[in-house]
């Protein structure tokens, strides 16, 4: 059983019958009577999580407008991240000896318990910028076949040039169907690291490094992160705002890291 969030999008004909042809019940929901993406699909999995409970059904999924995204909720209406998703399907690859490259091309918004959980099972983990784009062009260059980003695109280079949520769907319930394990004990092989994010906004994108107090504050936060967590900061790209992400095993060491670069970049920028 599944319930699929179709967007009123592109998928309002294609997910169902699709997911159909291969024996799932299929609850369909936003399936062209309203407006694309207002108020439902991906950017809203509130209803098709609850939907997900009412039907009792084994997961859940909701397409964006176009299809090319989707994002997951297990049985018990809980959505799952999008680097759990990227993870299960690269090791259920591994196990159907499918996986090229023996790697998982994500980016750098990906969780680095992503990349933690992958190589106690032995695959390796690249990073390229953000846009299924970089991602594409960073799994030719290291002969992976399977890559994407936590907001939802999957590209499965063997079949699709780029991200399609409904083969993505498939994917997922063809991992479900082989393993005979639940989507929630399947996404909870990958372990994801606390993290911390937020913007600021800034009078002028001056980069960091003519900035040389913050700049001292970051290496220092990297000193005490050791190589148990990662800092990223980048400059919005259509907002004059500076991004912060911290994320590392340790919750308390997190939360301490974060919060003094945070009064530190609203000190200096």
């Amino acid at each position: 059983k599944i319930v699929a969030d179709l967007a009123n999008g592109a998928t309002s004909e294609t997910t169902v019958k699709a997911l159909s042809h291969f024996g799932a019940e299929v609850f369909a929901m936003n399936q062209g009577e309203g407006i694309i993406n207002e108020g439902v699909g991906s950017e809203h999995p509130e209803l098709m999580q609850e939907r997900v409970r009412e039907r009792k059904a084994d997961f859940g999924l909701a397409h964006d407008g176009d299809g090319d995204r989707v994002i997951f909720a297990d049985a018990e209406g809980n959505c799952v991240h999008g680097d759990q998703v990227l993870g299960l399907l690269a090791l259920d690859s591994k196990l159907e000896k499918s996986l090229k490259g023996n790697g998982l091309v994500a980016t750098e918004h990906s969780n680095s318990g992503l990349g933690a959980s992958l190589a106690k099972e032995g695959i390796d983990f690249f990073r390229s910028e953000v846009g299924d784009r970089n991602v594409s062009l960073l799994m030719k260059e290291k002969g992976c076949n399977l890559g994407g980003e936590s907001s939802g695109h999957v590209v499965s280079s063997d079949y699709l040039p780029t991200g399609d949520g409904l083969f993505t769907g498939l994917r997922v319930a063809q991992a479900i169907a082989r393993s005979q394990k639940s989507l929630r004990e399947l996404a909870r092989t990958i372990t994801l690291w606390p993290s911390n994010a937020a913007s600021f906004k800034v009078k002028e994108k001056v980069p960091v490094s003519e900035k040389p107090e913050l700049a001292k504050a970051l290496d220092e936060a990297g000193i005490r992160l050791e190589n148990k967590g990662r800092i990223l900061v980048r400059y919005s790209g259509t907002e004059p705002k500076i991004r912060l992400l911290v994320e590392g095993e340790d919750q308390k060491l997190v939360t301490e890291v974060f919060s003094l670069l945070s009064t530190s970049i609203e000190k200096i920028l």
